[in-house]
């Protein structure tokens, strides 16, 4: 079982906390912060929003598919729509497609480490040992106290039988 990177989604969450509908009510959050859960009142009020948390569901959903596919027509410089994207496509074992939104994510936004993180993912999923562990050392590259990072190469490297690499991991 692999950890997948949500933090770019955590931080868009965080500046949608108070973010006003078109109604021009307020979308009202409890707290917001590391440690906090954040409720998000009247969700449906905002479609994008409505769209970020069904992504982070962890699920494939085709219509959520489209709904992002439409942002990121929207908005094709930001780097959090197509990473959600890629999330929803990778849940769907869409992998192809996966690899190519988290490419995109890295051109727009390069220091996003964890989009390194879930391509390894992708890789290790397909059991394609040594390119996750690639990615994974490319996410280290980038930041090199992430936990995910290394906890996932320690996973690739056990499950390729690099047991000496595994314990320095």
């Amino acid at each position: 079982c692999q950890l997948f990177a949500i933090a770019p989604f955590a931080a868009r969450l965080q500046q949608l906390a108070y973010f006003p509908d078109d109604g021009g009510n307020r979308l009202g959050c409890l707290a917001t912060g590391p440690g906090t859960s954040c409720t998000v009142q009247g969700m449906t009020a905002d479609p994008r929003t409505r769209t970020m948390l069904a992504a982070a569901s962890g699920a494939y959903d085709p219509d959520v598919v489209d709904r992002l596919r439409a942002l990121v027509r929207e908005r094709p410089d930001d780097p959090n729509y197509r990473f959600l994207l890629a999330g929803v496509y990778g849940h769907g074992r869409f992998f192809e497609e996966s690899f190519l939104e988290y490419k995109k994510v890295l051109e727009l936004a390069p220091e996003t480490y964890q989009a390194h993180i879930n391509i390894g993912n992708l890789f290790f999923r397909m059991g394609q040992h040594g390119e996750a562990i690639a990615e994974y050392r490319r996410a280290l590259d980038t930041r090199d106290d992430s936990v995910l990072a290394y906890c996932n190469m320690y996973l690739a490297q056990t499950e390729s039988f690099r047991l000496n690499e595994a314990a320095r991991s």
